[in-house]
């Protein structure tokens, strides 16, 4: 084969290949401005919600599948949203597949659930493109199905551990002579007792017992105030009633476990012979457990749930109270 044969099959290989570029080019171009003349509406073809049902605090994606002519695009995404969710970050638009005049969209958006029993989420809107020779195309509204959220089992090893207590810092007094410390300590009680001796004076003082319950009541009621006057945030009063809960029913049920997680606190107290009523126990659960989620998983807090704990935190005070002669404060405990 000489030089000149392979010199026309190259010229006959680029013209042909022209040839073809130009005629799917025409094609393309004949198929954009036929939808632009019918002017192709948006096509839905799939919207997914997943999982469902969910668990507190579980990740769920719900996400819509759309056929678009070429020349309409979804530009933006939002979802609004009812109480009981959190969206995360701002949804996200994917080309998934582009066809011969057409092109297929995924857009989806996750949030968490931070409330427990069936959920209305809401609706998702899309945005598109406007294109120079056609009206404004409208948004497309997509309702988000609604979800059933479980609380989180017992037994999940993932739950979160509670916060470690605060200690306090080493005070100067650890930078004393600890001889020095207790000669002072000596010195301080022999002049306070003989004040007591020279003076004579007795006096007969009824001792004062404050309750556990006189005083988880007297601190939930100063929490609701402070709820109500906007004087703390909703995610500190959350914790401050987190923290009276589980102070109350450690002092009234005689449980020491300052160390105990969420989920071993919570066990201790459904095992078999517990002293906690067994009607108080799902209530208990639940709160503590999202309590934990919104502290550790930085959801933001609803305040209906919130006010809802309270009264149902006083609720459970009122009636594990043991009989009384007198009310909180009392000289003694029956």
């Amino acid at each position: 084969m000489n030089r000149l044969t392979l010199k026309k099959i190259f010229t006959i290989s680029l013209i042909l290949i022209a040839a073809a570029v130009v005629l799917l080019s025409s094609a393309a171009a004949m198929i954009y401005w036929h939808n632009v003349k019918k002017n192709t509406p948006v096509e839905q073809l799939e919207t997914k919600l997943s999982p469902s049902p969910a668990q507190l605090g579980q990740t769920v994606q719900f996400g819509v599948t759309l056929k678009s002519p070429w020349h309409q695009r979804p530009q933006k995404a939002t979802v609004i949203h009812d109480v009981g969710i959190q969206v995360i970050d701002k949804p996200s638009i994917s080309l998934q597949k582009i066809g011969f005049g057409y092109i297929i969209w995924k857009i989806s958006a996750d949030f968490k659930p931070y409330r427990t029993g069936f959920l209305q989420l809401g609706k998702m809107i899309v945005k598109f493109n406007q294109h120079q020779s056609l009206p404004s195309l409208p948004d497309m509204h997509f309702d988000i199905p609604g979800l059933e959220v479980e609380p989180l089992p017992l037994d999940k090893a993932e739950n979160p551990l509670l916060a470690p207590p605060m200690t306090e810092s080493p005070g100067i007094l650890h930078n004393i002579n600890r001889l020095y410390l207790v000669v002072g300590l000596i010195l301080l009680l022999l002049l306070l007792f003989a004040i007591y001796l020279i003076i004579g004076h007795k006096r007969n003082a009824d001792q004062i017992v404050v309750t556990p319950w006189g005083t988880a009541l007297l601190e939930l009621t100063e929490l609701r105030e402070e709820l109500s006057n906007n004087k703390i945030s909703l995610e500190l009063c959350l914790f401050k009633l987190t923290d009276i809960v589980r102070e109350y029913i450690e002092k009234r049920f005689l449980i020491h476990a300052p160390q105990q997680t969420t989920y071993e606190f919570l066990a201790e107290l459904n095992l078999p012979g517990s002293p906690l009523p067994e009607q108080h126990r799902p209530f208990l659960q639940e709160f503590m457990t999202a309590a934990d989620l919104i502290k550790f998983a930085k959801l933001p807090p609803d305040e209906q749930v919130v006010i809802t704990a309270l009264d149902k935190a006083e609720k459970l005070v009122s009636e594990t109270r043991p009989d009384l002669q007198t009310d909180a404060v009392s000289g003694g405990v029956k």
